[in-house]
Protein backbone atom coordinates (compact mmCIF):
# COMPACT_ATOMS: atom_id res chain seq x y z
CA UNK A 1 0.00 0.00 0.00
CA UNK A 2 1.59 3.18 -0.92
CA UNK A 3 0.45 5.78 1.21
CA UNK A 4 1.54 9.26 0.93
CA UNK A 5 0.05 11.85 3.04
CA UNK A 6 -2.15 11.10 6.39
CA UNK A 7 -4.68 14.11 6.54
CA UNK A 8 -5.37 15.15 10.07
CA UNK A 9 -8.88 17.33 9.67
CA UNK A 10 -9.31 18.14 13.11
CA UNK A 11 -7.95 17.39 16.48
CA UNK A 12 -9.67 15.16 18.85
CA UNK A 13 -7.39 12.54 20.67
CA UNK A 14 -9.04 9.56 19.11
CA UNK A 15 -7.89 10.88 15.77
CA UNK A 16 -4.85 11.79 16.68
CA UNK A 17 -3.56 9.09 19.08
CA UNK A 18 -1.98 7.16 16.32
CA UNK A 19 -0.63 9.19 13.70
CA UNK A 20 3.08 9.43 14.20
CA UNK A 21 2.91 5.45 14.04
CA UNK A 22 0.94 5.51 11.22
CA UNK A 23 3.61 7.93 9.76
CA UNK A 24 6.61 6.20 10.40
CA UNK A 25 5.05 2.60 9.39
CA UNK A 26 3.93 4.59 6.05
CA UNK A 27 6.48 6.30 5.53
CA UNK A 28 4.49 9.31 4.96
CA UNK A 29 3.65 12.74 5.76
CA UNK A 30 0.97 14.51 8.27
CA UNK A 31 -1.00 17.09 7.04
CA UNK A 32 -2.67 19.55 9.32
CA UNK A 33 -3.76 23.42 9.37
CA UNK A 34 -1.38 25.74 11.27
CA UNK A 35 -4.29 26.03 13.88
CA UNK A 36 -4.72 22.74 14.19
CA UNK A 37 -1.09 21.73 14.79
CA UNK A 38 -0.35 23.86 17.63
CA UNK A 39 -3.24 21.67 19.47
CA UNK A 40 -1.98 18.39 18.34
CA UNK A 41 1.83 19.31 19.40
CA UNK A 42 0.10 20.65 22.95
CA UNK A 43 -1.50 17.50 23.83
CA UNK A 44 0.61 14.83 22.01
CA UNK A 45 3.76 16.10 22.38
CA UNK A 46 5.43 12.96 20.63
CA UNK A 47 3.25 14.41 17.26
CA UNK A 48 5.68 17.00 16.04
CA UNK A 49 4.46 18.62 13.21
CA UNK A 50 6.09 20.37 10.52
CA UNK A 51 3.90 23.41 8.58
Amino acid sequence: MNIRYLLIAHYHIDHVRYAWEIVKQFNCSAVVSSMEASAIECEEPSLVLSQ
